[in-house]
């Protein structure tokens, strides 16, 4: 691995681009994940389908604005067992790749606000971060919450 080449794949960097747009349009994690199942795209990993967490990681992964970051992750022993730990945010390499950029900056600073405002409220009523979808057919979605973790309770289905 000493020399990498990537390439973007047309097919897979449309997808992204969807994701994008979709959660940009106020879209929640959960229902583009359905929706992308529903029309039975291919998730990243070909297995059993598309998720939130799947959704959520492409949407903060910088290599889609054109920017490589090395070194996020440092191998440790602890007790001796091997560890990996995060890194702070000056040690990280990051070098700009403008050939590689699939998302249009614009886009891209849409959706990182719309994480940014869904922390401010996590923050400020010291809750799970909430991306609501712009409308539902359900009077009280998101109302309902959950009695555990304090999540909201949305229909998603279609009865």
């Amino acid at each position: 691995r000493l020399h990498v080449l990537r390439v973007i794949n047309e097919g897979q960097a449309a997808v992204v681009r969807r994701i994008f747009q979709m959660f940009q349009e106020r879209m929640g994690l959960s229902r583009i994940a359905k929706q992308l199942n529903e029309e039975q795209i291919s998730p990243p990993r070909g297995n059993t389908g598309w998720c939130p967490t799947a959704i959520r990681e492409i949407l903060l992964r910088p290599l889609y604005r054109g920017v490589i970051v090395w070194g996020e992750l440092q191998k440790v022993e602890r007790g001796g067992t091997k560890c990996r730990r995060r890194r702070a945010a000056e040690d990280l390499i990051t070098v700009d790749a403008p050939a590689l950029r699939i998302v249009p900056e614009e886009l891209w600073i849409a959706v990182q606000e719309r994480f940014r405002e869904a922390k401010s409220l996590r923050d400020r009523y010291q809750r799970k971060a909430v991306f609501r979808d712009k409308q539902s057919d359900y009077l009280l979605s998101g109302l309902a919450r959950c009695i555990h973790c304090g999540g909201p309770i949305e229909a998603l289905g279609k009865d």
